[in-house]
């Protein structure tokens, strides 16, 4: 069965809160990698002037981002392949600052994002922070055993913001558990009842002739619907089945609208 969805383009109750969620983490996310960005600024910056014996006989690029990979790898911070996973880290900021549309097309508009999704748009990555808090304790620790100590303000600065969004974000945790568990139970019931129906029923239910030009339902559609109803099958299953808005099937139900 295509996709379809009861509501319309409206986004449902999980939906809202994984898309709040994701936007205070994203947040968070922008702050901490720019922050990364400029420690390992300061880092090259506080190695060539006070530190240089350490990179004596070193030919440095006139390019910042290669002064750092080559700094870093040739003091063993890091290797080569964990400081192309840092960049990766670092410049996923753009896909959040230019990109955003996409990141959070898969909340906010399902037919868009399985186009999208079929030609490799960027899609939002969870875990992404642990990541780059990961690799900044890797440098900092790595550092300090060679005697290189680079302090900054930017965490200060931004910790009450950050316990906020994380206060706020591990609210969101528990409600978003909940109500998965509650969608979960309730597309299984779906599938169940659809599930139940057989080929020549669905067909019959499916037919474009249960409505007319105008989008309502035709004599047969509304037929079709009412049996339903009889049958015991619940709203959102008739609006899946007829592939009518779950508000007019409310609305039939409660025999706002004549037949």
């Amino acid at each position: 069965m295509s996709y379809y969805s009861p509501i319309g383009n409206e986004i449902r109750v999980l939906e809202k809160n994984i898309l709040k969620y994701r936007i205070f983490e994203m947040t968070i996310y922008l702050f901490k990698a720019e922050s990364f960005k400029n420690y390992l600024d300061s880092v090259v910056e506080s190695i060539k002037l006070n530190h240089s014996e350490l990179i004596r006989g070193l030919e440095l690029s006139a390019k910042k981002n290669k002064q750092i990979e080559q700094i870093l790898v040739k003091l063993d911070i890091v290797d080569i392949e964990q400081y192309e996973e840092i960049i990766k880290l670092i410049d996923y900021r753009n896909d959040i600052a230019h990109r955003i549309h996409y990141l959070t097309a898969d909340l906010t508009n399902q037919r868009n994002w399985e186009f999208l999704s079929e030609i490799g748009i960027a899609s939002y990555k969870y875990q992404m922070i642990k990541k780059l808090e990961m690799f900044q304790d890797i440098i900092k620790e790595n550092l300090r055993k060679k005697g290189i100590s680079i302090l900054g303000i930017d965490q200060l600065i931004f910790s009450n913001t950050e316990k906020v969004l994380i206060k706020e974000m591990k609210i969101l945790y528990k409600k978003i558990n909940i109500q998965f568990k509650e969608r979960k139970k309730q597309n299984e019931k779906i599938n169940k009842k659809i599930d139940s129906i057989n080929n020549e029923d669905m067909q019959k239910y499916q037919d474009p002739n249960n409505f007319l030009n105008n989008g309502c339902l035709s004599k047969e559609g509304i037929e079709n619907c009412n049996l339903l109803f009889r049958k015991g099958f619940d709203d959102y299953t008739i609006s899946y089945i007829l592939r009518l808005s779950l508000k007019s099937v409310r609305k039939r139900r409660k025999g706002c609208i004549s037949t």
